[in-house]
């Protein structure tokens, strides 16, 4: 038929969506397109004709599209029901943005509208292009609902193909199906093989298996090692591993702060403070010195972090690019550190033999572990040593490790001793007690993934965490009392649906679960310790997990299900969590 594009493609298995079927339309308004035509248009083979002419017929009967006058098929034209794409602007809550939309004819709809996102899928980003069922309002407005899962990105990223004739790139992300063609040249060098950053140039290309792309930067010559998938992970999740010159140039220009007598901070460098952390930590952000008090038979637990707010100013490029970052990222390879490698590794980092500059909460609690009172200053300390929490867990169990005989003496006995009178509490408190496994994956000399291991949590590691929990309350606990704003760390209570499903599942299992008017930590602990010993903890562990809320940071405060705790707010790493950072500037104020 003249005038409708013939695409001369390949017969494949592939079979187009309603999303494809409408964009293919929209992209010929002005023609007659038959059932052939799409046919043609999208290479489909005669075993699926009978499959199209199901799925045209159900586009029918929703509205999306519309038969005319000697079997030929178009875009309805009105705005409701239309499958447009929407670029998502703001986000309103956890599913819903507003978006512009694109490629619009329709004066009648605003420049953004409310899109209510998929409920299973929540990772959807400011920026991205999504395909979107417009719906008409009582008012005559409009809102819109993703139909289709596959997010279209300005931006993605691919392995180049190449032939005599053209150069291709196919997309690592596996819903975007097509192989895109690039016909842009900004004189970058590449080749086949070569991992790429691309954008699309010409969204309305009739041949839908060859949209018209642009390189924008070559990220590596090959996939031949852990390094590059790395990289694909933090390009496809939109997290910036680089840091800007001008941040680099910030940090650079930051000196060292000294001390002398006439220093504002206490000056507690007499105290033998260490840091316990995993064995290849390159930051050390809290410090810990504790010692029982033979009077009252408690103890006193010191908890010193490092003061990042003394290095990073708010509003200065560093603290820009760490709010944007919100955090720093694990993975296998490599840390993407959320402040510049000086400060996180350096300046902030409390090594041993340097002084550093904290913010310190010194905590008093009785024999049963009840904390009595507690106050922040700001300090500077001298840390005695940088230990492993196998370090300390070796020497406790006379096997040969680093820590001194003096250190077991003077610091580590006591630093036990006080652990054991805040466990008392903690047994009363019943936190939710889900002791999942934590993997490791090991890499070779070439960062080649070779074994996943099981990492073992030991004492020591509980011992840390509640000396963190006990300094993270005392800072919610500051801050409500002087009614400062400050984000909270909630962690709401189980919602009644998912507690029912675990109770059906669970009687499957002729496993008995009661339901009780107060839903309570200590139910599912009850629950936990009925398992053990019955080779189903660790998916018991698993589906209690997965009753749970996810926790979250909140102006308002909800409480912490899962510690057991009123108050709770994160404190303990600045370093890597900007949250942490807020609470230390509230606290400073």
């Amino acid at each position: 038929m003249a005038g409708v594009t013939r695409l001369n493609l390949k017969q494949t298995d592939f079979f187009p969506s309603e999303v494809d079927i409408v964009h293919y339309l929209r992209s010929k308004p002005h023609y007659k397109i038959s059932r052939s035509d799409i046919v043609r248009a999208f290479g489909l083979q005669p075993s699926r004709i009978g499959e199209l002419k199901e799925l045209l017929k159900s586009m029918r009967k929703k509205n999306i599209i519309s038969k005319v006058t000697g079997n030929f098929y178009k875009h309805t034209p009105h705005a409701d029901n239309q499958i447009v794409m929407v670029k998502l602007l703001e986000k309103i809550s956890e599913n819903l943005f507003n978006g512009q939309l694109l490629e619009t004819t329709h004066s009648e709809i605003y420049f953004k509208i409310p899109i209510y996102m998929n409920k299973k899928k929540k990772n959807y980003r400011t920026n991205d292009i999504v395909s979107v069922k417009l719906k008409e309002t009582s008012k005559k407005g409009y809102y819109g609902k993703v139909v289709d899962d596959t997010k279209i990105f300005q931006e993605m990223i691919g392995v180049l193909e190449t032939d005599e004739n053209s150069v291709r790139v196919l997309p690592i992300n596996k819903k975007q199906r097509w192989t895109y063609q690039v016909v842009v040249n900004n004189d970058l060098q590449y080749k086949a093989g070569d991992l790429v950053k691309f954008k699309l140039i010409d969204k309305n290309s009739s041949n839908y298996k060859r949209h018209h792309v642009e390189i924008i930067k070559v990220l590596c010559e090959s996939l031949h090692d852990i390094k590059d998938m790395s990289i694909i992970a933090l390009e496809e999740h939109h997290i910036p591993y680089h840091f800007s010159e001008k941040v680099i140039d910030e940090a650079n220009k930051i000196s060292e702060i000294t001390y002398d007598n006439k220093s504002s901070r206490v000056d507690l460098t007499h105290l033998p403070f260490i840091t316990i952390d995993p064995v290849d930590a390159k930051d050390h952000d809290d410090a810990v010195f504790a010692y029982p008090v033979e009077e009252t038979k408690g103890c006193i637990v010191y908890v010193a972090i490092a003061d990042v707010a003394a290095y990073v100013t708010s509003g200065s490029d560093i603290d820009k690019t760490a709010q944007k970052r919100g955090n720093s990222v694990y993975l296998p390879d490599r840390v993407v550190p959320m402040l510049p490698e000086k400060l996180s590794n350096n300046l902030c980092s409390l090594k041993q033999g340097q002084k550093r500059p904290v913010l310190v909460v010194k905590m008093e609690f009785d024999e049963q572990g009840n904390k009595l009172s507690h106050v922040f200053n700001r300090a500077v300390i001298e840390c005695r040593a940088n230990y492993s929490y196998e370090d300390i867990y070796k020497c406790v169990n006379d096997k040969p490790s680093l820590v001194t005989d003096n250190h077991v003496k003077d610091i580590i006995n006591p630093l036990i001793a006080s652990y054991d009178i805040l466990k008392i509490a903690h047994q009363r408190r019943q936190p939710l007690n889900l002791d999942l496994p934590e993997y490791q994956i090991l890499l070779d000399e070439l960062r080649r993934p070779i074994d996943v291991i099981r990492k073992e949590r030991v004492f020591t590691h509980k011992l840390i965490e509640e000396f963190m929990i006990w300094a993270n309350v005392c800072a919610a606990e500051t801050l409500e009392k002087a009614e400062i704003s400050f984000l909270y760390r909630t962690h709401e209570v189980p919602p009644r649906d998912k507690i029912s499903s675990l109770r059906e599942v669970l009687k499957n299992m002729n496993i008995s679960f009661k339901q009780r008017t107060m839903v309570t930590s200590e139910m599912f602990n009850l629950l936990l310790y009925k398992s053990q010993g019955t080779g189903l903890e660790e998916i018991i562990s698993k589906m209690v997990l997965r009753c749970q809320c996810q926790a979250v940071y909140s102006a308002k405060n909800q409480g912490h299900f899962g510690l057991n705790l009123q108050h709770y707010a994160h404190f303990t790493s600045p370093i890597r969590r900007y949250a942490d950072l807020i609470v230390h500037r509230a606290l400073i104020k």
